[in-house]
């Protein structure tokens, strides 16, 4: 952890052309979670541990503000979880009152922790293909971490019902 504190750029430049593992010391008794963000960051791979999730990845999809617009859709976890997880699922959520609906994607364990999300207005969402940045808890963006969407969004059907439908496609 200090190599990677201490001397992060010849950290990042070592590791353009090498590879390098690092494991949590194996003192460590408590259950507190081990953060791998800053060495990935300088480049190093994180070893298996006991005290780091590495359960199975999946996406939530949640949407809200008018009630009418609550919806929470998820995606099957990923059984190959790791720097490039694939999901492949499609949604189809209805939006009654686009000026007013937040979309939040959020991606997570199978024990429920928090990887990563990012909450944005229905309104601010392009059609077509996207990434989107993970956040962590605080706000801040995560460094290479994004969700890779499509987004096609029309006048639904039934429109006095459901004036307007979003598909998701989470790659």
């Amino acid at each position: 952890f200090r190599l990677a504190k201490n001397k992060l750029k010849e950290s990042i430049t070592f590791h353009e052309l090498q590879l390098s593992r690092t494991y949590p010391a194996g003192t460590r008794t408590d259950s507190s979670n081990y953060d791998p963000l800053p060495l990935w960051n300088a480049g190093f791979q994180v070893g298996k541990t006991s005290n780091f999730d590495e359960s199975s990845l999946q996406v939530e999809v949640l949407t809200s503000g008018d009630p009418a617009d609550t919806n929470r859709c998820l995606t099957r976890f990923d059984k190959n979880s790791g720097f490039d997880p694939k999901w492949n699922d499609e949604f189809i959520i209805y939006i009654s009152k686009p000026d007013l609906a937040m979309v939040k994607f959020m991606v997570k364990t199978q024990n429920h922790e928090r990887i990563g999300q990012n909450t944005m207005p229905f309104t601010s969402i392009a059609q077509g293909y996207r990434y989107i940045p993970m956040l962590d808890r605080s706000g801040a963006r995560i460094p290479s971490a994004s969700l890779f969407v499509f987004v096609e969004i029309n006048d639904a059907v039934v429109q006095h019902v459901n004036p307007g439908r979003v598909k998701v496609d989470i790659g």
